[in-house]
């Protein structure tokens, strides 16, 4: 069994809420969600700048980051799960990548976050 796994910034309100709606629409016992400031005192695999700026999806083979890890991500959601073939396709991904964009333009706004 291979576990995926959701990294968000701990430090960030905006990410904390986020991550509890995830987990709230979890729908895989396999899906782990924690801070990536956890996920670095047991692997180092991804730098912590990288992690910092955008959000990141460890799946099972592949680590995906920014909008691709949101489109990932709703594989193991209840309900937008079957919508996962239709946010790969080019134009609907452009727009999940805006809003992943817009969300993190407020994000480095944000007093409630350290990222910058």
């Amino acid at each position: 069994m291979n576990n995926s796994k959701l990294l968000f910034d701990g430090d960030c309100l905006l990410c904390q809420k986020l991550s509890k709606v995830v987990l709230y629409l979890k729908n895989d016992a396999l899906l782990c969600v924690e801070p990536f400031q956890s996920h670095l005192e047991d692997n180092q695999e991804i730098p912590y700048h990288e992690l910092n700026q955008e959000i990141h999806f460890l799946g099972p083979q592949d680590i995906y980051k920014g909008h691709h890890a949101l489109i990932e991500l709703t594989r193991h959601l209840k309900f937008v799960k079957y919508l996962y073939p239709v946010l790969r396709l080019y134009p609907i991904s452009k727009v999940i990548q805006f809003i992943y964009f817009l969300l993190k333009k407020y994000r480095k706004k944000s007093k409630a976050c350290k990222a910058k």
